[in-house]
Parts: C-alpha cells; sequence; structure tokens
C-alpha cells in the first residue's frame, strides 16, 4: 500500500507543474503527503505566497478538512478565502487525495492570489506560448482596456518559483509583463471580512499548535456561557474537533501552551470518546 501511495502522490506532482506553468506567479499550488503531517509539503509552487517550502506542516484548516473527510468522505472543499504573507486575499480549493482503499494519502491545494495585476494575468493568459509569444503591442492594448474600466495601477512583472523535491532544483518562471498600464484585481479586504479567513499557513508544527490553540482557548474563554470549571475541557474537544491529536507529539505541546498536564488533556480526550 506505501508503494501505490508513493506513486499516486507522484503523478500530482506533474499537476502541480502543470498548474504552476499555466498560472504562474498567480497561484501557489501545494502537494501535501499525510505520511508525516509535520512535515507534510512535498512539491510546491511558488511557495512564497504563504512562505511556505518543501517540508513545512498541514494547516489548521488542512486538519478540519481530513476530520470532514472521515465522517462525510467528502473530497473537494472550495472556494474558501485565505490570505498571503503579504496580505492579499486569495481564492483557494482543496481536494483529498485517496488510494484504491479509499483512504486519505494526501492533499492537493490552489491559492489563487486575487491581488494579480491584470497585466499580469493577460501575460499569463494571452501571451505566454512555448515558441511563439503575442507580440507587446497587444498585451499592451489589451492592458490598457482593462486600465479604462479599473482603478488601481500597478506595474510589477511576474516571477514564479517552483521547488522540487528532487535535488531541491528552482527552476525561474518569468513573464514578460512589464508593460504600462497595469491593474490589480482590486478585491476590498475588511476587517470582517479577514475574520472570516479560517487558514493559518504555519512554518512548523509548534507555530500551527500555538496559533491555533490560542486561538480556541481565546473563543472558549470569552464564552460566559460555558461555566469556567468546563473551559479546559471544552478547549481539549474543540482542538479533538479540529484534528490537532491526529499530530505527532500534539499532546505535550498543547500542554504546555495551556499550562494542562498532559494527564488531564487525555482525560478530556477519552471523555470525547464516551
Amino acid at each position: 500500500m506505501e508503494q501505490e501511495n508513493a506513486l499516486i502522490l507522484k503523478q500530482y506532482c506533474v499537476m502541480v507543474d502543470m498548474l504552476g506553468l499555466f498560472f504562474k506567479d498567480s497561484v501557489e499550488v501545494v502537494l501535501h503527503s499525510l505520511v508525516d503531517m509535520e512535515r507534510s509539503v512535498i512539491y510546491i509552487h511558488n511557495g512564497q505566497k504563504t512562505a511556505r517550502k518543501l517540508g513545512s506542516p498541514v494547516t489548521d484548516k488542512a486538519l478540519r478538512i481530513l476530520e470532514e473527510f472521515q465522517r462525510t468522505k467528502r473530497t473537494l472543499f472550495g472556494p474558501y478565502k485565505t490570505v498571503s504573507r503579504e496580505g492579499h486575499v486569495m481564492k483557494s480549493v482543496t481536494t483529498v487525495i485517496t488510494n484504491s482503499a479509499e483512504q486519505a494519502i494526501g492533499l492537493l491545494c490552489i491559492n489563487f492570489d486575487l491581488a494579480t495585476p491584470v497585466n499580469e494575468l493577460f501575460a499569463i493568459l494571452c501571451a505566454d506560448f512555448e515558441g511563439a509569444r503575442t507580440s507587446a503591442t497587444t498585451v499592451a492594448s489589451a492592458a490598457t482596456v482593462a486600465a479604462n474600466t479599473a482603478g488601481t495601477v500597478e506595474t510589477e512583472g511576474a516571477v514564479g518559483t517552483l521547488t522540487s523535491p528532487q535535488g531541491g532544483q528552482i527552476k525561474d518562471l518569468t513573464v514578460n509583463a512589464n508593460t504600462k498600464p497595469a491593474v490589480a484585481l482590486n478585491v476590498p479586504v475588511s476587517s470582517d471580512s479577514l475574520a472570516d479567513v479560517g487558514e493559518h499557513f504555519a512554518t512548523d508544527i509548534h507555530d500551527l499548535l500555538n496559533t491555533t490553540v490560542n486561538q480556541t482557548r481565546n473563543q472558549v474563554m470569552r464564552d460566559d456561557s460555558i461555566p469556567q470549571r468546563q473551559k479546559n475541557k471544552v478547549i481539549i474537544q474543540e482542538l479533538n474537533k479540529q484534528g490537532l491529536f491526529n499530530l505527532r507529539n500534539a499532546v505535550p505541546i498543547i500542554s504546555e501552551i495551556l499550562q494542562l498536564s498532559k494527564d488531564a488533556i487525555y482525560l478530556h480526550l477519552r471523555s470525547c470518546k464516551k
């Protein structure tokens, strides 16, 4: 089964390459293996969007997706909102990868940056062909039309990176998109919309657990309907629902964050199963 799982995931690497080649710097494409969720990222395109790299852990959103998959066998999730390292809103989708036994073995995630300048999108969609290039005049004309119907002006080009686990090689995927004027996809971001974003792109397992545990603890502590003596139990129950205890070494790390003994955590976890 391990050999089958590895072969399936290897085939998805080609899909990451294909999506990265087509959409270049406008998207991040991430392939996760569930063999080790603390270092789940095994293949990635344009990881600078979320500051992730090979060996980064799963996200809190990914853990919730896996929990729902176990309950419902649903495999496709989204589109949902996430936020890039630069604060850009992204449109994201995730699919659960399964083997012949219908067991979850990986995740494929696509994050499209809604702040991508329109002239870059025109260059990606209309001018970037292998062996042939639409003239710069055509791209400039298209960008000018877009500029007449939109607002924000930017002049950045697009540079994408593809990181491969085979030897750690990095390929530069450069788009000639410096033609002016350039227009950004202007998506308003309010504090309310950011509050709806439900995914933290952690750099390591401690970052993931620390962020998720503290968010959950703060929510429970602010809920006056929960008796004070029950708050630790509810915190553990909520963390369990989010799938955090599926991570190796989660109990000792969460114990330290909450200043709660490991025995108490295991006691509350046993009550979740009753």
